[in-house]
């Protein structure tokens, strides 16, 4: 402001009427300037009388693109209720600062429905001075086609977020205790606590000099069926391991998994040859694994003892960076101990021989699949393994990573398929009553691409893009080869994405959408039918804006693919 003087007040009375999603801080309304400016320096006055009972709001949102259409925001007197008048003998309220804003899916939903909180920002240059800006919203293309790409149910992320009250899954200990199932989560809670002692996790010392403690927190989930159901609650305390230090609190942590074609060939040769399949689960792996660093941990919120001694772990705990690979190096050494044989291809598939009896487990952390064609020793092995570790008997396999298997045990096949996970990811996008599409992507999108000229994306469309296409290329990995081709091309777009880019993920979505209860078979042999085949292809430089060739491989074991891929 070219009027105000060095020493004039650099502070305003305003209104705050929600946060920013791009930036930490509040947005306060200045009603003498009817400007709405982000700011990180505000004092919250909630016990002080404000402007009066009303405050008009007269102002313009105004779009960043020309061609849309602007919306204007009438004059509405917002009632401002000013506090009752305290008796004399009452103590004053105690203002709770918050010291972040909250996160996007912790907010409530529109301006208007915010009770205007009387606030004063601070834009000391010191400091870092405000932004000021106009209300905005996200201009979307007319040629985009489909429901907007937010949660459903809600507007766009610029204008709206979703309620704290109709999250499931809370975020934190006091939304835990302040949600509707505060009984089930206290009982998970408890379960998860009684785990930790009966395996002896850690001891209760006072810090050592010089030591520092690594964060901690509780995780909640909700467990679905097949069916979508809720099956229980869970609640897991965690280490924070990004507040770990290198070779200090951790040295290795690569902990191997098994690949998705090492899994479709595990299964592919269990339904050739009729084994029995079954699924197990180790309750609280992390705990068994021992601890080779001397890590420190704040005690759990809930649970602690009033004192200021930390918790010295003995066992791994999850969260920590080297949880996983201390476990699987013990599961490992169990196995190995007990006669099976590690797989050289893949270290996740364990193989065990003896007479009559051929057994296969398939490791994934703590999930457990196993396949044998002897049921009296099937069931022997569990019994020794439950001597060794907590296991749950989930039975018969027909749930595992997101995806639902349906064996034919006359025909000698599995199906896959994912069609829950793909729900899940159209009704977070908003796209369940989406029109369907026949193919995944325009047999001339890549041509089509070099010739026109499609703005880059910008704000809310450009975080969405890399979080759905990394939804769909999980799909793609699991159960569905027929997109692989589609993603890879608009994967290569993730750094820099346009809109024509973001309309053909939206066409994926649409395509698997109108596929969503296809399956993926595999078997269809006998063990001594099955053959390997082998199919290769390239596009001979397809790519005019690159000249590169995109090749791809499909790998069949009897009838069904076990391995494929398509890359530039």
């Amino acid at each position: 402001d070219k009027l105000r003087r060095k020493l004039s007040e650099k502070a305003f009375r305003g209104v705050m009427v929600g946060y920013p999603n791009d930036a930490p801080g509040y947005r306060v309304y200045n009603p003498e300037t009817r400007r709405i400016t982000t700011s990180v320096h505000v004092v919250f006055q909630e016990d002080t009388p404000g402007f009066g009972a009303q405050l008009s709001v007269d102002s313009t949102i105004t779009n960043p693109s020309d061609d849309a259409p602007a919306t204007s925001l009438q004059s509405h007197p917002i009632d401002i209720p000013l506090p009752d008048p305290m008796p004399p003998h009452a103590a004053p309220r105690q203002t709770r600062l918050r010291s972040h804003p909250l996160r996007y899916g912790e907010m409530v939903a529109h301006v208007s429905d915010f009770p205007p909180t009387l606030v004063t920002a601070c834009c000391d240059p010191e400091q870092g001075k405000a932004k000021e800006d106009i209300f905005e919203h996200p201009h979307v293309p007319d040629h985009i086609t489909g429901p907007p790409l937010t949660p459903a149910g809600t507007s766009p992320p610029a204008v709206a977020l979703i309620s704290a009250r109709e999250c499931v899954e809370p975020k934190s200990y006091r939304a835990a205790l302040d949600s509707a199932q505060a009984p089930q989560w206290q009982a998970a809670m408890q379960q998860e606590y009684s785990s930790l002692m009966d395996n002896g996790t850690w001891e209760l010392v006072d810090l050592p000099p010089g030591r520092m403690v690594v964060n901690n927190m509780w995780i909640y989930k909700v467990k679905s069926d097949t069916a979508g159901d809720v099956s229980r609650f869970k609640a897991r305390f965690v280490a924070k391991g990004c507040s770990q230090r290198a070779g200090l609190d951790y040295t290795e942590t690569f902990s191997p998994v098994i690949r998705m074609a090492s899994l479709r060939l595990f299964l592919t040769i269990a339904a050739a040859r009729d084994l029995e399949l079954c699924q197990l689960d180790i309750d609280t792996a992390f705990l068994y694994a021992p601890i080779k660093e001397d890590v420190y941990i704040r005690q759990p919120l809930g649970f602690s003892d009033g004192t200021s001694k930390v918790c010295h772990l003995r066992r791994c705990l999850y969260g920590l960076k080297q949880s996983p690979r201390e476990f699987n190096m013990l599961l490992r050494a169990w196995l190995v101990d007990n006669g099976w044989q590690q797989c050289v291809s893949d270290p996740c598939i364990y193989i065990f021989r003896t007479g009559h009896v051929f057994a296969m487990i398939a490791l994934y952390v703590d999930d457990i699949p196993a396949a044998c064609n002897d049921t009296a020793w099937l069931a022997s092995f569990k019994a020794k393994l439950g001597e060794r570790f907590k296991i749950k008997d989930l039975g018969d396999l027909s749930q595992l990573l997101g995806m639902h298997i349906t064996r034919d045990r006359s025909a000698r096949t599995v199906s896959l398929d994912q069609s829950k996970y793909l729900r899940d990811v159209l009704a977070k996008y908003n796209m369940t009553d989406a029109r369907p599409s026949s193919l995944p992507m325009d047999p001339g999108f890549l041509a089509g691409l070099a010739h026109m000229s499609s703005p880059h994306l910008t704000g809310v469309a450009k975080d969405v893009y890399p979080s759905l296409l990394g939804s769909l290329q999980y799909a793609a990995v699991c159960t569905r080869p027929d997109v692989s081709t589609a993603l890879s091309i608009l994967g290569s777009a993730q750094a820099s994405p346009t809109e024509a880019h973001l309309q053909a993920l939206k066409k994926v979505l649409r395509y698997l959408h109108g596929t969503i209860n296809m399956r993926l078979t595999l078997g269809g042999g006998l063990d001594h039918s099955l053959q390997l085949t082998g199919f290769a292809d390239a596009d001979w430089a397809n790519d005019s804006s690159t000249r590169k060739s995109r090749s791809g491989y499909l790998f069949t074991l009897g009838r069904g693919p076990v391995s494929y891929k398509s890359k530039q």
